[in-house]
């Protein structure tokens, strides 16, 4: 029976997007994919067995793979629309951006970026001197706001992964004691492959729920950061 490996997360993406993991106790150092790797989940690969039992929970794996992948590439799409909003290069570090925002804010009708606590789950801005902006001071506004709360519901996201990644764990659990039946129509080599790519997928499962946390860290204190900008800015 041919290994299905219909679907992959593209290399680039994966290799830009864990590029900040690091190692714990659970789960191993990142998953990069590499084309020379025997397992098709450390190729970022959707691995496919042919049956419907076994190939629902590598999908969701999978899944969650992609979208811990996407997490960093997203982060920084966002910072880019607020480098060109107060006018820096896109790729721009944090603490550039942020003075670059403070910079930019001093002098302008007066705005605060307030967030919604305890949650951290929504930004609004306030104009202490009831003096709203307008033409370019107003987009800078819109882009603040904008970028804040793309931010705060990138990191709500990722504050969920980790249940998620949990219950997937949890299902695949379940499965491995329930389908033994389902696993034992496959020839003996194909077997050891499933069990073995399993187990890949449960370590994968472990790192996703150690580094969505920090990712989801990340992005709030870089909200909390473009607070501090302006109102050092004043």
């Amino acid at each position: 029976m041919r290994r299905k490996t219909s679907s992959s997360i593209p290399a680039w993406l994966l290799a830009v997007g864990l590029a900040f993991a690091t190692s714990s106790a659970c789960a191993p150092t990142s998953f990069r994919p590499s084309a020379s790797a025997p397992n098709a989940i450390d190729r970022g690969e959707l691995f496919e067995t042919g049956g419907v039992v076994f190939d629902a929970w590598f999908r969701s794996v999978h899944d969650l793979h992609a979208e811990l992948a996407t997490a960093t590439l997203e982060d920084r799409d966002n910072l880019a629309k607020l480098a060109r909003a107060v006018g820096v290069v896109p790729t721009a570090e944090r603490e550039q951006l942020l003075a670059r925002l403070a910079k930019v804010a001093a002098g302008k009708p007066r705005m605060e970026l307030v967030i919604a606590q305890p949650d951290e789950i929504e930004a609004t801005l306030a104009w202490p001197e009831g003096k709203k902006p307008r033409g370019e001071e107003a987009a800078l506004s819109e882009a603040v706001l904008a970028v804040a709360n793309a931010e705060l519901k990138l990191a709500l996201r990722m504050s969920e992964l980790p249940m998620r990644a949990h219950r997937v764990l949890e299902l695949g659990e379940k499965l491995e004691r329930s389908a033994r039946k389902d696993l034992e129509q496959f020839p003996p080599a194909r077997r050891r492959e499933i069990q073995s790519e399993a187990e890949r997928a449960r370590k994968l499962l472990g790192w996703v729920a150690t580094e969505a946390p920090r990712e989801r860290d990340r992005v709030r204190e870089f909200v909390r950061g473009m607070i501090a900008a302006l109102k050092q800015g004043r």
